[in-house]
Order: C-alpha cells, then structure tokens, then sequence
C-alpha cells in the first residue's frame, strides 16, 4: 500500500494531524502537487508511536526517536510478516520480530542507534532480555502484532468501515 493520503494514515492510526506534526517524525514524500503521500510503513510508524506515547506514556522526543530510527527497516518488516501470514495461509499475531529498546534513547544516542536498541527475532528473545548490561528492563516492541493490527486498521479505512481522518474531520 503507497500512496495513501494523510488522513487515510491518520484515521488508521487514530491520531489527529495536529498532533502527528508536533511529533517530529520522518513520514512520507512530497508529490509534484505538494501534498504528501504515504505508504503503509509511514501507517506502521504512527501505530508504533502511538503505542508508546499514548499507550506507554513515553515522552514525544525519546518515542519519535525511537520510531525515526527504526523507520528504514519498517517496510522489510512489513513484507517479510506478509509473507510468514501468506505461507501460513493465516495471520498469526504472537511471536517476533520484536525491537527491543535497552534505555532511554536521547540524541546523543541516535548517531549509533546499537547502543540503545536490537531488531531481534523471537526465538532470540530471552536472550536478548536477559542480557541487558544496564540492569533495567528493556522495552519490548512486538512488530508481528502492530504491523498486523495497521494493516487491518488501513484496511478498514480503506474499505470505509472506520473514517479517515479527513472524513472525522468533516463530520
């Protein structure tokens, strides 16, 4: 999915415009129009951002640095769950890839994203958790079930069973 217009990400996401801007993420492209358009990794991204700024009360800055880091990686992610759903003929939303994130990212930090955060799959998991250094619990992203839950929430958008957020906006 490309091409997709702000509110249809947005309505998928179930966030505002306004608050999508304040968040500082990288998303989308400019068009010969001017407008933005967008692809289902910019949808993933909002998912994911939302999770940790609304879901688990992390800070914007630290959560949209997260989310920018792991942005280049997000459409293989996508393709390679698509194909594990298609091979096994249904989507299966427990199990790995996760992205494990071990402290609390600041700019610093960002320059060289293996200090503070591992795409890992999930029979790496345990380890993974177990071998923080820092003696904290590292936070635990579950890629498999927020690329699956996007993908129906774009979907459903899509079909017009849930609005765009243009169409929110509107009524």
């Amino acid at each position: 999915m490309s091409n997709l217009r702000g509110g249809v990400i947005y309505g998928a996401a179930r966030v505002a415009p306004t608050t999508v801007h304040s968040w500082g993420l990288a998303l989308g492209e400019t068009r010969g129009t001017g407008h933005r358009r967008y692809d289902v990794a910019d949808a993933l991204a909002l998912v994911i951002m939302r999770q940790l700024t609304m879901e688990m009360s992390i800070a914007a800055g630290p959560a949209a640095l997260i989310v920018n880091t792991l942005r280049p990686g997000l459409l293989d992610e996508i393709k390679a769950v698509l194909s594990e759903n298609a091979a096994a003929g249904k989507w299966r939303w427990e199990g790995g890839p996760f992205a494990v994130v071990r402290r609390k990212p600041t700019a610093h930090h960002g320059a060289d994203s293996s200090l503070w955060i591992e795409m890992v799959e999930e029979k790496d998991i345990g380890h993974a958790i177990v071998s923080d250094w820092s003696g904290m619990s590292p936070l635990v992203i579950p890629f498999r079930r927020l690329i699956n839950k996007t993908l129906l929430a774009l979907e459903l958008v899509l079909n017009g069973d849930i609005p765009s957020n243009d169409e929110q906006q509107a009524a």
